[in-house]
């Protein structure tokens, strides 16, 4: 399994584990997104980026495991 939300979000004001106690996801699974109110473009952006997250960790993990992305 391809550990992605703890890379991702590692400097950014995003916090990986957030609704785990302490902090500590233990399989490095969850991106908690609490939402504000953000306007149109904001919510794009956002979205746009969540999405390039699912791709990147599919292709790693269909790289990982011996099949093309």
């Amino acid at each position: 399994m391809v550990a992605l939300p703890r890379r991702i979000t590692s400097g950014s004001a995003g916090r990986t584990g957030a609704t785990f106690p302490y902090g500590k996801d233990p399989r490095d699974r969850n991106i908690r997104i609490a939402p504000t109110y953000p306007g149109r473009d904001e919510l794009g952006d956002a979205l746009e980026g969540l999405a390039l997250c699912v791709e990147l960790a599919a292709a790693e993990r269909l790289l990982a495991a011996g099949r093309p992305a």
